[in-house]
């Protein structure tokens, strides 16, 4: 008997493990005689992956506003099984073979937890605003801050103006909180920031973080699938 309920947990365990949203972040510097080929390197690897794997949700390619060579890539998949079937993919083993070529480095990859996922069919134009948070927290604060971060990343994507907002932490470290968000424009993000649910965040929070970089990107290419809405339960 004992055996058996600790198959039907391993089971379950298995089960919640892969059947939740899965999002693998890519980020390399890319060489500054080499921005063309990048864009065109990249882009064609966001087309073939959404037309070929139906376990790809959303891919969004962008850089840093400020620096200009440093892209991100935001891929989320519908489960882990799904994430892991594309990192076997051919599209994806094109892609790596040419970051040689245009970064400078390694391609770096963090797989992240995902807390909250929530999004809209994007119709990227010039307009589109994207940022990207990372926020270390304190261990001794992270169930307080988990709470009040789900709180705030729901009510963000209720708000007029906001296309996607996903949430999730780094899955090598539980106190490293990732926040992806896509805004129609910067007065909805700017409205966002403004409002006092937000301040309340601030003010909440602000003695459990050790530290928080933002970074506001360029949209390359955002594809998804739109509808995701998904909340980990505790």
């Amino acid at each position: 008997m004992f055996k058996k309920l600790l198959l039907v947990l391993g089971i379950l365990t298995s089960v919640s493990m892969y059947a939740i949203p899965t999002l693998n972040v890519y980020d390399f510097e890319v060489k500054k005689d080499k921005e063309a080929s990048y864009k065109t390197i990249t882009e064609d690897y966001v087309n073939k992956t959404i037309a070929t794997e139906q376990g790809v949700l959303g891919l969004f390619a962008t850089t840093d506003e400020r620096d200009k060579t440093t892209s991100y890539i935001f891929e989320v998949y519908k489960d882990y099984l799904a994430f892991s079937s594309h990192t076997k993919s051919q599209t994806n083993n094109d892609f790596k073979a040419m970051i040689p070529q245009i970064a400078e480095g390694n391609l770096n990859s963090t797989e992240i937890e995902v807390q909250i996922a929530k999004d809209k069919k994007i119709e990227q134009n010039d307009n589109t605003f994207v940022v990207y948070t990372i926020i270390d927290v304190k261990p001794e604060n992270n169930k307080e801050f988990t709470e009040i971060i789900k709180n705030s990343a729901e009510t963000t994507f209720n708000e007029e103006g906001t296309s996607l907002v996903y949430l999730g932490t780094d899955r090598k470290n539980p106190n490293k909180w990732c926040l992806f968000e896509v805004y129609s424009d910067i007065d909805s993000y700017l409205n966002h920031r403004a409002s006092n649910y937000f301040k309340d965040y601030i003010t909440q929070t602000k003695d459990m973080v050790i530290e928080q970089k933002r970074y506001e990107l360029q949209p390359l290419k955002l594809i998804n699938k739109g509808g995701l809405d998904f909340k980990k339960l505790y």
